[in-house]
């Protein structure tokens, strides 16, 4: 369960990154809050969160 949760978490940041290059900054910004509030895994949430900050500089 928790290997499923992580995978989907990893599906969910590699999402947002290609939501991102396609300039859907603000869905991507919703992924990874629900990712960074929602992980169990604390590497995820670190990109998850270092993503965030990144992705608000750009609006």
């Amino acid at each position: 369960r928790q290997e499923v949760l992580r995978r989907i978490d990893q599906v969910n940041l590699k999402l947002s990154d290609q939501w991102a290059s396609q300039g859907k900054t603000r869905l991507a910004l919703r992924l990874l809050t629900r990712v960074e509030s929602q992980t169990k895994d604390d590497q995820l949430r670190d990109r998850a969160s270092r993503r965030v900050t990144e992705l608000r500089s750009t609006l």
